[in-house]
């Protein structure tokens, strides 16, 4: 069996093969009220069409109470 080693993942070593997409914490936003961290716009992906954009965003959530609460 082949051993491969464990490397740190930067975005210089993987530039040959794409973009590393990393979760800036200055460009975390709270949302959901506070259970979730939303990380926006993390990178641009190309789609066809003149004048069309779309964007990466991911979400980290926690559990809120248990049970919801209704108001």
């Amino acid at each position: 069996m082949r051993v491969l080693p464990i490397r740190s993942l930067t975005a210089d070593a993987f530039r040959p093969f794409g973009d590393v997409i990393e979760a800036d914490p200055a460009r975390m936003r709270l949302i959901n009220g506070g259970t979730t961290e939303r990380f926006h716009a993390l990178a641009k992906v190309d789609v066809a069409g003149e004048g069309r954009r779309q964007s990466l965003t991911f979400s980290a959530a926690s559990h809120g109470p248990s049970p919801i609460p209704s108001t």
